[in-house]
């Protein structure tokens, strides 16, 4: 306990020097400890609140990013891969514990430290060419919290975690489109649970999949407007996707039975999508100004009578908002009953009538110059 506070008040120092000497320390201690015993689930989870702890009390932007990227680099200095895999997941496991304790002023760079992470993984499989033993390692890790339905993991670190993962993976390069196909499975059998809330049955569908789509239909655009070849662009150069396998994958999680119908209906809606794009359609449909148009021509006296009609009701709203206001402006009653008790009209409401009268009149008259 004494050894983690120790590490946490010099690597959240304010001076440089005193930060870097305790990151050489605290890189010394793990490779030391590493070799002597491997790190367990208590001792793995104890380093990672004290490094939770560390980001917390760093203020400064600059001194953020840097200790970010030193945090996520632990990951390299374990001796087994094991080890590695447990350092990710008990980062991720401590910044979910904490995540309804942070602030809007400290979540942006946890979501920051979060990419970080994720970057350092990436490239490390990179490193090791993506080995599918490797891989599945950590992946299988990944289903014990950001890609799983447990309710007690943090639903808004898996939605970040849904929306950088495609990011990430693109950066770090080096996939072949069947081993992206492979790194998209955990995704899709998360679809397939139907303990998934809503709002992360969406998010997956729109940062993991409909983003593919969104790319292609992008690309798409772009090499029909430019018809010119071109040098090979950036696009062009990171991950590829095999349409047709993410096509066949979301169809057959679809065909489960506990699937609900709503979520089954999305599913194969946009299985559909990526079945276009492997077609070489664009998955989005655009519609134009011309598809919008009506098709069918409508006849010229049903236009005249629909105006008139509009002109009347028209006319005769602005008629009763006058006289609504003629009647709330005079005090005297527009009505006198004689001593006979017949009903006598006064001067103004015989002037309201001729209004109303004269109004009607012009009504006619216009409605008679449009039908010619």
């Amino acid at each position: 306990m004494r050894l983690r506070l120790f590490f946490a008040q010099k690597l959240a120092s304010g001076e440089p020097i005193t930060r870097r000497r305790a990151f050489r320390t605290l890189r010394d201690w793990i490779r030391t400890e590493s070799a002597k015993q491997e790190f367990d689930d208590k001792a793995m989870l104890h380093l990672t609140k004290g490094l939770h702890y560390v980001m917390w009390m760093q203020d400064k932007m600059l001194w953020q990013e840097q200790l970010a990227d030193n945090i996520a680099s632990l990951i390299n200095l374990f001796g087994k891969e094991e080890e590695s895999v447990l350092y990710i997941k008990c980062m991720l496991i401590t910044i979910s514990n904490e995540w309804s304790r942070i602030d809007r002023w400290r979540m942006d760079k946890f979501l920051m430290l979060i990419r970080r992470l994720v970057r350092a993984l990436f490239m490390r499989l990179h490193s090791k060419d993506w080995k599918r033993a490797i891989t599945d390692m950590y992946i299988n890790a990944f289903k014990d919290c950001v890609i799983s339905s447990d309710k007690s993991f943090s639903e808004g670190l898996k939605f970040h975690f849904a929306s950088i993962y495609l990011d990430e993976l693109d950066g770090a390069g080096g996939l072949r489109p069947d081993q992206v196909t492979e790194l998209l499975k955990p995704y899709a059998e998360l679809l397939a649970d139907g303990t998934v809330s809503n709002y992360l049955f969406d998010s997956v569908i729109q940062e993991i999949f409909l983003s593919i789509l969104h790319q292609y239909a992008e690309e798409k655009v772009e090499k029909n407007e430019t018809n010119e070849p071109t040098a090979e662009s950036a696009s062009d150069q990171g991950i590829k996707f095999d349409y047709a396998e993410i096509s066949k994958l979301l169809l057959d999680v679809g065909k489960k039975p506990d699937v609900k119908s709503a979520r089954r209906k999305r599913l194969y809606a946009v299985s559909k999508k990526f079945k276009a794009a492997e077609n070489g359609q664009v998955p989005f449909v655009m519609v134009t100004k011309a598809q919008t148009r009506l098709k069918a021509k409508v006849p010229k006296s049903e236009i005249i009578s629909a105006v008139s009609r509009l002109m009347n009701e028209v006319a005769e709203d602005r008629l009763m908002k006058k006289q609504a206001k003629l009647v709330s402006k005079t005090r005297t009653p527009l009505r006198e009953t004689s001593q006979s008790g017949k009903v006598v009209k006064s001067k103004k409401t015989k002037k309201v009538a001729r209004k109303v009268q004269q109004r009607s009149v012009m009504i006619r008259k216009k409605r008679k110059s449009i039908k010619k």
